[in-house]
């Protein structure tokens, strides 16, 4: 009588023995075509495993995340019911790390103060000029100067006003007047005569109060920035803020999933090298980066791992 590759399974490998379940699983394609009911059986079989890989895993490549998790398992001498449990534990790590990770292009207060940084020195030298210009003592080249830009603001008002009389085209003065421009008819005085309203006219936008508000406006923009800058500083230097501003890939690497593996081999994760120098694939930094692959995330290199081990923000979660 026939054995069927399952009861082969349990009659022959050890619950640890990961490779016969590879043997299985490869076995169901290799049933004779004419076994109709065998094949049956055994895809039916299969089918449960495969639910439960789907069930709990949270990223696209399945298959792949499930042969990760045999690997694992294999490396660990894990049991059936362990690994399960494992398995799912990882796959809601890769969730949360993926939400997180999101969630941090947004909210990263370090990143955001990085792009500041860059531009800081600009907004200085513009800040420096404005305050110039804005002095009530500035000189005649510092007045000539303010004087055209005012001329060149109100020709660039004055060229949306002409574009927003063509029918259809209104918006173009929208946008003039969200940079502050007013626009006036006044009367032409001519000497010796009250200004005839319906006369000949010029075309006021106000580009004297616009350009002294653009300058005042980069003056404070300035000094935000800077005290921005500042603050940043200042709370990076404190473990505290390094705790709280720890990047979610720095800490899956570096705390979760070193903690997880002290909670199942009840060992130190620690960074050993090899007898020519480089660091060995073994023990917690290996068990990560298999980890990483189930949870369907790019391995990353000892190096990298050694990195988020040694930063101030893992080594300050776990003192904490």
């Amino acid at each position: 009588m026939r054995t069927s590759p399952e009861h082969r399974l349990k009659r022959k490998a050890s619950p640890f023995d990961w490779a016969a379940l590879r043997d299985y699983v490869d076995s169901i394609d290799a049933l004779p075509t004419g076994s109709e009911i065998a094949r049956s059986n055994e895809l039916d079989r299969y089918i449960r495993l495969q639910r439960f890989i789907v069930k709990w895993t949270r990223v696209r490549d399945w298959p792949e995340a499930g042969n990760a998790m045999i690997d694992l398992a294999e490396e660990l001498r894990l049991d059936w019911l362990r690994a399960a449990r494992l398995y799912v534990r990882l796959q809601n790590f890769s969730l949360s790390h993926r939400f997180a990770r999101n969630m941090e292009t947004y909210e990263r207060a370090g990143d955001a103060v990085k792009e500041l940084d860059k531009i800081q020195k600009s907004l200085a030298m513009i800040a420096q000029f404005s305050e110039l210009l804005l002095a009530d003592n500035a000189g005649p080249r510092l007045k000539m100067a303010e004087k055209k830009l005012e001329n060149a603001a109100h020709f660039w008002a004055d060229g949306l006003r002409l574009e927003s009389d063509k029918p259809g085209r209104y918006e173009r003065w929208e946008e003039a007047k969200a940079h502050g421009f007013e626009h006036t008819k006044v009367p032409v005085t001519t000497r010796g005569f009250e200004p005839n309203p319906a006369g000949p006219f010029w075309h006021n936008y106000d580009s004297h109060i616009v350009v002294r508000t653009w300058l005042r406006n980069n003056v404070l923009f300035s000094r935000l920035v800077t005290e921005i800058i500042k603050e940043e500083r200042a709370a990076t230097g404190s473990d505290e803020a390094a705790t709280r501003e720890i990047s979610s890939a720095r800490s899956l690497a570096g705390v979760k999933l070193p903690n997880l593996y002290k909670q199942l081999t009840g060992k130190e994760y620690r960074f050993s090298t090899a007898k020519d120098g480089p660091l060995a694939n073994a023990g917690g930094p290996k068990f990560v980066r298999m980890c990483f692959a189930v949870m369907g995330l790019p391995t990353p290199s000892l190096a990298t791992l050694r990195t988020h081990w040694q930063s101030p923000e893992v080594r300050s979660a776990h003192s904490a």
